[in-house]
This record gives structure tokens, C-alpha cells and sequence, in this order.
């Protein structure tokens, strides 16, 4: 009984001293309150208001400019199975050069993949119905992507063969996480933000969604110039710059490779002649140390 005495003691000093205050005073002289509008204020003490800026109203449409260039780059892969890389050989196609009879394969390429990038995005347009802005933007950055995608699977299948054509599927792998195209490249991990800026995929894919959300400044131009710029010389390149180099080489593998039996290996344009078969059998063999020593 003490003790509760004591506590109420000091309950009692407490309470004099709080309606003795100037806040009390206050408080007991509000009148007129709204206890609604109180009570909103403290359960939501800030209002936001939201601005959209390019919404996009359903998760398909925002996800079409990914799977559009994914669906354009398998197409070109698919080329390279269907049609022949090489240019079959008779006495009228002596008198064409190398880069003639690239570029003459090149343009069936070239044509039929730009035909593929054109069906696919008319398909996204009127069969699946998506919400584009600018429908005949995206049509046209489809065609711009087959024509660099195909330069690019071309080169690389053409140059370096069965080892080119695994290339392109490495690469496709590499671009799905890499181009943010389905989700912000920020949240992947530091090798493939690295790797963003290189690769194909991210100003595709960049150039559709300017074309389906809305165009921001020069971003879709930007986009595809990059596109036509930057990888269409690289796989010019490739294909007639580097591929002569390697046109022995891959002769010989395509040969030793068809010997097997288990792949089908398209005819060189060209045969060795014997002098630089002799020069790549010497070569081979100065590489190995048992018959170094034997010539010494």
C-alpha cells in the first residue's frame, strides 16, 4: 500500500503539472474538429501523385520487343540449315571472284531474312494485336534488325564453319540476359552489364520499345544507326576479310570432317593447289618434336 501510494503520488504531480500547461489549455479550447478528416491525415499523412510517362498497358505488349528480335535471330540461324553457305562450282563460276560469290549467296540471305523480320512484326502488329505507337516504325526496325542479325550468323557460319554456327548460338544465349530485354540491366550481374553495351540484342531491342512506348529524343535513330554502323562493317569484315585467310584451313577440316561420315560438309569453292597443301603439311609437321628431331 505504500508503494501504490508513492506511484500514485507522482501520478498526481504529473497530471497538475500537465493541465497547469499552455498545451493543455490549447487542446481544451479546440472546437469544431472534423474527425474524418483527421483521422485521413494520419492514416496517409503525404498525397502522391502519379504521372505515367510511355505506359504500356499490358505485360505482352512490353514484352514484344525482346521476343521479336530473339524470334528474328533464330530465323537466321534457321537460314543457315536450310540453304547451302557455299556457292556450288561449275566452269561458268570461274571467271567470279571470292567476294562475288559472297555477296551473290549474301543477297539470298539478306532477302529472305529481311522478308522473316517483316512477317514477324506484322504478325505482332495485326494477329497478336500488341499496343504499338508507332506500328510502321517497329515494322521497319524488324527489317533492320534480320538484315544486321543475318550479316552477323552469315559471316561467322561462312568464316569459321561448324565453329561459326556454334558462335551464333552462344551469342544468342549470351543476349537473352545481357540486352535487358527482359529485365532492367541492372539487376543481372556485373559480367553481363559489361557485356550490354556490346551486344546486338540492346539497340534492337531499344529501337522496338521506342517504336511500341513512344519515341524519347534521337534514341530510335541512334539505335539503329549503331545497328547499321557498327556490326554490319565487323561482319563484312569477317566474311571477306578474314574468311580468305582461313579458306585452307577450313578446306582441310571439311575434308578430314566428311571422311567421318557423321556430318555432311558442303564443297569448298576452291581447291588447295599443291604447293599450299605441301606448305600446310610441312608446317604441321615442323610442329611436332619427333620429326623435328628426325630432320635435324
Amino acid at each position: 500500500l505504500s508503494n501504490v501510494q508513492e506511484h500514485l503520488g507522482t501520478i498526481q504531480t504529473d497530471l497538475n503539472a500537465l493541465s497547469g500547461s499552455d498545451i493543455y489549455e490549447t487542446l481544451l479550447s479546440l472546437e469544431g474538429i472534423d474527425k474524418q478528416s483527421v483521422s485521413a491525415f494520419m492514416s496517409s499523412p503525404v498525397k502522391i501523385e502519379t504521372k505515367s510517362f510511355y505506359k504500356i498497358a499490358n505485360y505482352g505488349s512490353a514484352m514484344t520487343p525482346f521476343y521479336t528480335n530473339l524470334a528474328i535471330w533464330v530465323g537466321g540461324i534457321v537460314l543457315i540449315a536450310i540453304f547451302k553457305l557455299e556457292v556450288d562450282k561449275d566452269s561458268s563460276m570461274l571467271r567470279y571472284s571470292s567476294a562475288s560469290l559472297y555477296f551473290g549467296r549474301w543477297l539470298l540471305y539478306i532477302t529472305v531474312g529481311m522478308v522473316q523480320g517483316f512477317i514477324v512484326c506484322i504478325g505482332d502488329v495485326f494477329l497478336k494485336g500488341i499496343e504499338c505507337a508507332h506500328p510502321a516504325a517497329l515494322i521497319f526496325t524488324g527489317v533492320i534488325c534480320s538484315f544486321v542479325y543475318v550479316n552477323i550468323i552469315y559471316a561467322l557460319s561462312l568464316t569459321f564453319k561448324h565453329i561459326g554456327k556454334a558462335l551464333c548460338v552462344i551469342l544468342v544465349i549470351l543476349q537473352i540476359p545481357g540486352s535487358s530485354g527482359t529485365y532492367p540491366i541492372e539487376m543481372t550481374p556485373a559480367f553481363f552489364q559489361k557485356l550490354h553495351p556490346l551486344l546486338p540484342f540492346t539497340y534492337g531491342v531499344n529501337a522496338m520499345r521506342e517504336a511500341i512506348a513512344g519515341f524519347y529524343g534521337s534514341n530510335f535513330r541512334n539505335d539503329l544507326l549503331i545497328l547499321l554502323l557498327c556490326y554490319v562493317p565487323i561482319s563484312l569484315l569477317i566474311g571477306l576479310g578474314l574468311r580468305p585467310a582461313l579458306s585452307g584451313l577450313n578446306h582441310l577440316f571439311d575434308k578430314k570432317l566428311a571422311e567421318t561420315e557423321f556430318m555432311m560438309c558442303e564443297p569448298h569453292e576452291a581447291e588447295l593447289s599443291r604447293s599450299a597443301q605441301l606448305s600446310m603439311l610441312l608446317q604441321a609437321s615442323l610442329s611436332i618434336e619427333d620429326l623435328r628431331l628426325v630432320t635435324a
